[in-house]
């Protein structure tokens, strides 16, 4: 809903009310839905979010029935990769609190991301790139960020045709004018996709191994591997006494640690006396780990201490019950 309102605004300005905020248009549910006629919106409620959304979707529907149907499109990955096989340029919506529009000549896929295509932004001469090493090419898009374009074909990319009736009013005129001989020159160098592609393998921010099974939810393939995806529907749906077997019988580490944790936290009483007692004492460790990402016992009584100073009574009130609260469940652990 969010990027459907984003886009209509851009390409049929008036057929949905946004709202102003601070100066800037506010896209947030609540407001939109009530500024485009939605009455009794309960905010935070799910069925209430449901059918604001809904109502959103609808008003654009018909009042924007051209961007509604482009939409539609770009929702399907296959459907924006035909977009971006045009041989000139494409225009490429992206919103930074307000609407920036740039002209974009998509390259090629990303062969180590299957929904990535690469492109480069011609709102700038892109002569000088030409003929660099991916090695040159990577410090350039380094200092550039902006110039290497990456999109998402599965993220529902507000991409538009450079033949767009819109497409003269969001780009500048003295833009507009040079992008065609400036995309022309751009093709012309056949071996610039083969450089922008390992230039951009070069210029990807690299993560550090993951630590903890919170934050590896991207590695080693997207969670659960195939092979453990029968055994994750027959985890859930077997008797508690079953379940440990189940969990053990996965290939991936992250399923087996995320299932010993669910059969630890619902049905405690399915496990030996040993095992309990060995995840009762992770969880301690990981509450008393300061250095972990997460807020830790001893990082809550911290914070508890700098808002105490500023806090109104009735807060004041809360941070002190929450810290006794800490400071009794460290004392138990420590016994």
């Amino acid at each position: 809903m969010l990027r459907a309102a984003q886009l209509a605004n851009v390409l049929e300005p008036g057929s949905l009310v946004v709202p102003v905020k601070a100066g800037r248009p506010t896209f947030k549910l609540e407001a939109l839905a009530s500024a485009n006629g939605f009455s009794g919106h309960a905010t935070h409620d799910a069925l209430g979010d449901v059918r604001a959304t809904a109502h959103v979707l609808r008003t654009i529907a018909a009042r924007a029935p051209a961007t509604w149907e482009l939409l539609s499109g770009l929702a399907d990955k296959k459907a924006a990769c035909e977009l971006l096989r045009d041989p000139g340029f494409v225009l490429v919506v992206e919103h930074f609190g307000v609407a920036v529009t740039r002209p974009v000549v998509p390259i090629c896929p990303n062969p180590d991301y299957p929904t990535e295509w690469l492109g480069l932004d011609v709102s700038v001469d892109p002569a000088p790139l030409l003929g660099l090493s991916p090695e040159e090419l990577a410090r350039a898009f380094a200092d550039h960020k902006r110039r290497l374009c990456r999109i998402r074909t599965n993220a529902m990319p507000l991409v538009v045709s450079a033949d767009h009736p819109a497409a003269t009013r969001l780009l500048a005129a003295n833009i507009a004018a040079d992008v065609p001989a400036r995309t022309r020159h751009l093709r012309t160098d056949s071996g610039f996709a083969e450089r922008l592609i390992r230039a951009a393998a070069l210029s990807r921010r690299e993560y550090p191994k993951a630590i903890y099974v919170e934050d590896q939810l991207y590695e080693e393939g997207f969670f659960p591997w195939r092979a453990d995806e029968g055994l994750v529907g027959a985890f859930h749906a077997a008797d508690p006494a079953d379940k440990l077997a189940i969990v053990d019988a996965m290939q991936a580490e992250r399923a087996r640690q995320l299932g010993r944790r669910i059969v630890y936290n619902e049905f405690p009483e399915v496990l030996s006396v040993q095992v309990r007692s060995m995840m009762d004492q992770s969880r301690i460790a990981r509450l008393r780990n300061s250095d972990a990402p997460w807020t830790s016992i001893g990082k809550a009584l911290a914070e508890i201490d700098k808002l105490m100073p500023t806090a109104t009574p009735s807060i004041a009130k809360i941070l002190d019950e929450y810290r006794r609260y800490l400071r009794d469940l460290l004392s138990a652990q420590a016994a």
